[in-house]
């Protein structure tokens, strides 16, 4: 069923909850931490089918991944040496990203392995 929250990237390495039953914000998760390399804008979001987990892309080319039930960081990765354009995710166990440098990858979405990658 649709969901009432609104996910919203911001500048400052966090993603705010926004709750369109009451319109304010209801929560806000950090997603920089020392592997993701500071303070980077959030460029990208995606939320799996099954809406257990959320993909944020950051302007450093860094991927977190957050458990959406807790907000916690699952995992971190930095697959590209520029920006993030865009992330998929086709089903809940892959993860599609697009990059500034024209490249597209497939990983595993839980731990950032890899599976294809079109330059």
């Amino acid at each position: 069923s649709p969901s009432p929250l609104i996910l919203a990237g911001t500048a400052e390495s966090s993603v705010k909850i926004i709750d369109t039953r009451c319109m304010q914000y209801v929560n806000e998760w950090r997603v920089s931490n020392a592997a993701t390399q500071g303070n980077a804008t959030v460029r990208c979001l995606t939320v799996a089918p099954s809406g257990n987990w959320l993909a944020v892309g950051l302007s450093s080319g860094s991927i977190v991944m957050l458990d959406t039930r807790t907000g916690c960081i699952v995992n971190t990765w930095r697959p590209m040496e520029c920006d993030l354009l865009q992330l998929a995710a086709p089903n809940d166990q892959q993860l599609i990203s697009s990059a500034l440098d024209h490249s597209l990858a497939v990983w595993h979405a839980t731990d950032g392995i890899l599976h294809y990658q079109l330059k």
